[in-house]
């Protein structure tokens, strides 16, 4: 399942909450349509098969292929519409039995064959409402592995203070919902701090790191001042969850699991950016239609701190209004063609800025097409995309009006983002 949040506007769920109930009211809709288009097709080839049947000769009998009729529509329709077919069906082989009083046979093989059109509509019958409840469970499975998916990767807003956002994600098994890639979007006192990152492994193990290392994000980025010791956290956590694994729940896997990442955290009150790399890809900086790799120096995966080497150090630059910062990944990176080329993200990035995708919306939206013309077949890997951008121009429904918002991330915080507000209108 492909999920994507593209300039939703200042409300995180408002416009995803109305696109969605307008699906499901369309979903429905068709489905009511589609239904009533069986039924009559149905009541068509029920009519069409009993006018051949009354002009081909008496050893030919057409009327034998109704029977397998509701079994073809139990297949494709809800058991209501396969009953109703079946009665079409049933009435039609009594219809020929009244008919035609002074037929041959028709005292014998006319009753056997309504008697047995009727069985197989009944049988017709079972099997759809069988299938139509199989539907149901799987439906409701969905539901509950797509509000898993909320609860876990929960959208990221359009618009937050002066930032536009966009995110972006597919997993590689084709019927899952989350996998090992993880990243999240946590306003805090001290600025708004995005996280991204990539789970070594696959399955439930790689989907278990993620959750663990989101939630100590969610609250280390929001209390700790310092970015150096939100990756303290995370690395933290990384082990413990390792260390569980091994030693508490035995299942651990062969390896202990890692994952490299990018922590960055946006302070508009100085105009900077701190960007942190957890052996990741350095994100991409599009400034003034140009486009470069940020020389963030990467650290160790978060989970290898015992190895000894340095801890990862914060690359501080200047975050301009109109710069973006563009993170993905190896989902992106190493998205292979027909030919076995990987994809050239920096040179694509390149030609969709010269293009004038100046927006974290549009700029995603293309990148997520064009991926998908490059690859070859499915996804071989999880794909998550962010795209964040400084605008001189702020979201118009400031949370700083909020006493709640004042008393949790500070005084200071909220004086600074009134301020940019004021200076926006």
């Amino acid at each position: 399942m492909r999920r994507t949040t593209w300039d939703q506007g200042p409300g995180p769920d408002a416009a995803p909450r109305a696109h969605a109930v307008g699906a499901r009211l369309r979903t429905a809709h068709t489905i009511r349509r589609t239904r009533l288009g069986i039924a009559v097709l149905a009541t068509g080839t029920v009519g069409a098969v009993l006018a051949l049947d009354a002009v081909t000769p008496a050893d030919f009998r057409p009327r034998s292929l109704l029977w397998l009729l509701p079994f073809v529509i139990a297949m494709v329709s809800s058991w209501v519409v396969t009953a109703f077919t079946a009665l079409v069906v049933a009435a039609g082989w009594g219809l020929l039995y009244v008919a035609t009083p002074g037929s041959a046979g028709h005292d014998h093989w006319s009753l056997v064959g309504t008697t047995v059109a009727a069985a197989s509509g009944v049988l017709a019958v079972a099997l759809a409402h069988r299938r139509t409840r199989a539907e149901e469970r799987i439906a409701d499975v969905d539901a509950v592995a797509e509000a898993s998916q909320r609860a876990l990767m929960r959208p990221m807003p359009g618009r937050f203070l002066g930032l536009r956002l966009a995110d972006a994600y597919l997993p590689a098994a084709r019927e899952a919902r989350v996998g090992g890639d993880w990243y999240d979007f946590q306003p805090s006192p001290h600025g708004t701090r995005i996280v991204l990152g990539d789970v070594s492994g696959k399955g439930l193990a790689a989907v278990s790191a993620s959750a663990a290392l989101l939630s100590a994000f969610r609250e280390a980025a929001f209390h700790e001042p310092d970015l150096t010791t939100v990756a303290d956290r995370l690395e933290v956590r990384m082990r413990r969850r390792n260390l569980w694994d091994r030693h508490v729940a035995g299942e651990a896997e062969d390896e202990d699991l890692f994952s490299t990442g990018l922590l960055l955290n946006v302070d508009e009150r100085d105009g900077t950016l701190d960007v942190l790399s957890f052996g990741h890809e350095a994100p991409l900086l599009i400034r003034d239609g140009r486009v470069v790799r940020v020389p963030v120096e990467p650290g160790l995966p978060l989970g290898m701190a015992p190895l000894g080497a340095p801890a990862a150090v914060p690359y501080r630059m200047r975050f301009r209004p109109g710069d973006l910062v563009l993170m993905t990944t190896d989902g992106v990176t190493e998205c292979r063609d027909a030919d076995g080329a990987f994809y050239p993200l920096e040179e694509r990035v390149r030609a969709f800025a010269a293009d004038g995708a100046g927006s974290p919306g549009e700029l995603v939206g293309r990148l997520l097409a064009d991926l998908a013309a490059h690859r070859r077949g499915a996804p071989e890997d999880d794909t998550a995309v962010i795209a964040v951008q400084r605008t001189a121009v702020r979201a118009e429904s400031p949370l700083t009006d909020d006493p709640e918002f004042v008393r949790l991330y500070g005084q200071e915080y909220a004086h600074a983002a009134n301020t940019l507000f004021a200076s926006s209108r």
